[in-house]
């Protein structure tokens, strides 16, 4: 038997990846992009 995992990848508006995230669990997995994409906005900033 064989189980999909999930990776999520915070992209800027370059197209540079500037995280990873191996074998995330879904639920919840939204607040831990939003606090990373705000902080990369921040030190954009």
């Amino acid at each position: 038997m064989k189980f999909w995992e999930r990776t999520s990848f915070v992209v800027d508006p370059k197209g540079v990846i500037r995280k990873v995230y191996e074998k995330v669990n879904p639920e919840g997995h939204e607040q831990a992009l939003l606090t990373d994409i705000a902080a990369l906005k921040a030190k954009a900033a």
